[in-house]
């Protein structure tokens, strides 16, 4: 049996052990940037010199902000090694609180993502940034041995609150974060012997890790398990769905706002694929069936998720019921975790296996667990936080006895198994005395035709507490009297609502880890109703997706956005670049959850467009039919259906055949492109590879030699260039591709592949055979890019070296031409080195010099 871990620095050791396995990995729509264990170790052990030969001293306090992110994971653990207290903050903290927790830890130094460190302009803080990191990992292994700090001190300062408040700095030992993961590490040992024929796992972190459970399940346990941690750049549902399927991970770690997106995603795309009916006549039958009836039943999933993944692992907030439903009668399993931060911060673990739903399950470790007499969950044990930071006043308000006090309320069932009921001070007391939880409402409210989720809350009344609830709405049109009518039936006499109102905006406010700040919806609903007497069914307002898109996009037109007319079209009024389109897409992907087709842009788009586009019919989870609430409630009967709501629906749906008609002859001029711009993924496989090399040997070398006498100049430069490069040429002739290709260094030329304009591609012939000689790909010039930026990175993840004319055309004059905008977003979200090729004298045929220059030089 291993000797129990000192501190978190003996991780370090497990990732040297090791290091040529995959680590850690960061998925993105256009990458996959991969740490091995040992890039990791190096990386984290040079930052920590760096931290030393600054100044810094063992137990001083250095600041980390920025995304998931294998240069995340360096920094921490650089933190740690130099002896040096980690304070995370999470990304969406305005820096007015940033500045404020800088001052209370006295910190003097911090990293930052780059994209916020301009926020720090000013300020006395030694920024580094964290994609500096990058680069350290492959220098060699510092000589100076890491800090071996003692199990009592602190490790790390996690704040929970602030935005309203003095902002609280959880103080967590080494101790308190390796007693829990001490029991996991003895429980993968005794069982190594078989488990090591299945490692390295995969596991795919959707959890922020500046959250103590997004570390320990996607830092910590993987390095345990000597597996592989994958974060994901985004958290669009339909963006997820790709990632799983390309990552196979065996678990996914997740917040429960995030796997019930990802519910909804999955039952999009099985209608989208005309499986959905047959789906769900399958998920009716599986209730009660085991877990190998249910996996076969319902494979459909499987098709769209791959097989591989088995396990979702969900904490930080309470899960739907009703999602959990799904996931498991679809035969996976549904591990929930219960925690908090003070208890570093896992308390209890439910086990899939019981098959016992809505609970939250039993206690780990040495940690002891009970109920106070008023319900309010009681936690002590090793793994309890050392106090809150600076603040013994606090910590006396939650420690005092011994005990810590969870301010959250529980129950446990008869096996000892306990349920979550909510926090102790959301708690409502109507003026009659009876106590009301919310969550006993908002799932009541959630399972309501038309109800996409709800939060519940109180209000002042005449008579005192007074129970209102916000709701947002599947479709557009609901009805809140009628939703608050519907809700009351089904609800006891104290639980009844005395009002409802539409939030119709994106979302409900929430923390990082999909929490709804309930006091920010309880504030907007009472400023808006001092503005007016009554709510009615009026929505509360705010400025449409794409305003708010725009507004994200466009600081400087934030505050005028909202007052933009539908008819405003984006290229012509507003300026926006095709660069500008393609993030304007992303945003709209993140906000609204749904796939949008970049090819049906057209410059003349407008906003009343882009309108309705994410708020049509895919805007919404498909109807299905079942006892689950995803897009359908668990209790509704065939007569809550009324005649006016059928009679709405087809209104809906006879709107949506007149968009249909309306786009068809739009459809049809994409088609063409549409098949054109598949990508030829099948131009990179072994055996066309070997053909392209011997064609090119035989014939294409010789006959590009009876018209180009060929003069390089830089070749040497490329060399040292270990990782896959974007090569970037000015376009002057149709022989630049087999100019640039006979220009690389021998061993380079089997990996070049060059990006083509579709428009100049007559015909299906030609295409296929630039593919078989040149490994091109399509790459259009006005709409429909972001598929092949996708293969961009597909091709470099594969070691291939693409080659882009950023012009958009040929000069033919030997001139050069201004570059298009897309190639800046090409090398921002591939991170590739960029290498610019100058083409001379081709346009005369006569000579053709081909400088190659250092990445960052040249006419960019």
């Amino acid at each position: 049996m291993a000797e129990p871990r000192k501190n978190l620095t003996s991780l370090l050791d497990e990732l040297a052990r090791r290091p040529d396995r995959p680590a850690f990995a960061l998925r993105t729509p256009y990458r996959r940037f991969t740490w091995t264990a040992g890039e990791t170790h190096r990386a984290a052990l040079a930052f920590a010199g760096r931290l030393r030969d600054s100044g810094l001293l063992p137990g001083e306090r250095v600041l980390i902000q920025g995304p998931n992110s294998p240069e995340w994971v360096a920094a921490f653990f650089g933190i740690t090694a130099a002896g040096c207290i980690a304070v995370p903050l999470d990304e969406s903290i305005p820096p007015d609180l940033f500045h404020r927790i800088a001052a209370k830890v006295e910190a003097k130094r911090a990293v930052v993502a780059s994209r916020r460190s301009g926020e720090l302009q000013g300020n006395t803080l030694v920024v580094d940034l964290l994609e500096s990191l990058h680069r350290l990992r492959g220098e060699g292994i510092p000589t100076a041995l890491p800090h071996q700090a003692e199990p009592s001190d602190t490790a790390e300062i996690v704040f929970t609150s602030g935005t309203t408040a003095e902002p609280k700095g959880v103080e967590l030992s080494h101790a308190n974060l390796l007693v829990n993961l001490a029991g996991i590490e003895r429980g993968f040992l005794r069982r190594e012997w078989y488990l090591r024929w299945l490692l390295p796992f995969r596991l795919l972190c959707l959890v922020p890790v500046t959250h103590l459970f997004g570390q320990s399940v996607g830092i910590l346990i993987p390095i345990l398990f000597r597996s592989t941690s994958v974060f994901s750049s985004t958290l669009q549902p339909m963006r997820l769905l790709q990632f799983i399927r390309r990552e196979n991970p065996l678990a996914v770690l997740a917040v429960p706002r995030t796997l019930g997106a990802l519910s909804e995603a999955v039952l999009r795309e099985l209608d989208r694929r005309g499986r959905l009916r047959r789906f769900q006549g399958k998920y009716r039958g599986c209730a009660g069936r085991s877990a190998l009836w249910r996996t076969l039943a319902t494979r459909d999933i499987r098709r769209v998720l791959g097989w591989r993944s088995w396990i979702f692992v969900v904490g930080g907030a309470p899960l739907d019921p009703d999602v959990e439903e799904f996931w498991a009668r679809c035969g996976f399993a549904v591990v929930q975790g219960y925690g908090m931060t003070e208890a570093a911060p896992v308390v209890t673990i439910s086990n899939p296996l019981e098959g016992v739903r809505g609970t939250i399950g039993r206690k780990i470790g040495r940690q002891e667990v009970r109920l106070a007499p008023d319900g309010e969950i009681l936690v002590r044990g090793p793994n309890v936080m050392k106090g809150y930071y600076s603040d013994p006043t606090a910590t006396h308000e939650v420690l005092g006895d011994g005990w810590l006090r969870t301010g959250d309320l529980g129950e446990l069932d008869a096996e000892g198994r306990l349920i979550y009921k909510g926090r102790k001070k959301e708690v409502i007391v109507t003026a009659e005395g009876m106590n009301v939880f919310p969550v006993d409402v908002e799932q009541v409210l959630r399972r309501l035709p038309n109800v996409r989720d709800a939060v519940v809350f109180s209000l002042p009344g005449a008579f005192g507490e007074e129970i209102h609830a916000a709701v947002l709405a599947q479709e557009p049109g609901a009805d809140s009297k009628k939703i608050q009518s519907r809700a009351n039936e089904r609800l006891l006499p104290h639980q009844r609502l005395r009002e409802v109102v539409l939030w119709d905006q994106l979302d409900f406010p929430r923390t990082s880890t999909g929490k709804v700040k309930r006091r920010e919806v309880a504030a907007t609903v009472l400023a808006s109703r001092a503005g007016r007497q009554d709510l009615g069914t009026e929505p509360l307002l705010c400025p449409s997706r794409p305003a708010t898109a725009l507004a994200r996009l466009r600081p400087e037109i934030a505050r005028s956005v909202s007052t933009l007319p539908p008819g405003t079209r984006l290229a012509e009024d507003l300026g926006l670049s095709s660069l500008e389109i393609v993030e304007l897409v992303g945003l709209l992907e993140e906000e609204s959850d749904i796939p949008i087709d970049d090819r049906l842009w057209r410059p003349s788009v407008t906003l009343g467009d882009l309108e309705r586009l994410v708020s049509g019919p895919a805007a919404a989870a498909p109807v299905v039919e079942g006892p689950w609430r995803l897009g359908v409630p668990r209790d509704s009967q065939p007569e809550d259906i009324s005649a006016g709501d059928a009679s709405a629906r087809h209104i809906r749906e006879a709107k949506t055949r007149g968009r249909d008609r309306a786009t068809e002859s739009e459809a049809q001029d994409t088609e063409a492109e549409t098949r054109r711009l598949s990508m030829p993924h099948w131009g990179c496989r072994p055996p066309v590879r070997w053909l392209r090399a011997l064609l090119r040997a035989a014939f294409l070398r010789p006959l590009f030699g009876c018209f180009v006498k060929l003069e390089v100049i830089g070749q040497e430069r490329l060399r040292d260039l270990r990782e896959p490069f974007l090569l970037v040429a000015n376009h002057t002739s149709l022989l630049d591709t087999p100019s640039v290709l006979f220009a690389l260094p021998r061993p380079l030329r089997g990996r070049l592949a060059p990006a083509m304009a579709i428009e100049a591609v007559p015909n299906r012939l030609l295409y296929n055979l630039a593919v078989l000689l040149f490994n091109a790909y399509p790459m259009p010039q006005s709409r429909g890019f972001r598929p092949s930026l996708e293969h961009t990175g597909e091709l470099m993840d594969e070691g291939f070296l693409p080659l882009v004319f950023p012009e958009g055309h040929m000069t033919r004059d030997g001139r050069m031409a201004p570059f298009k905008q897309g190639i800046g977003l090409l090398a921002l979200e591939t991170r590739a080195l960029v290498v610019p090729v100058l083409l001379e004298g081709l346009h005369t045929r006569s000579c053709l010099p081909a400088r190659a220059g250092r990445p960052g030089e040249g006419p960019a």
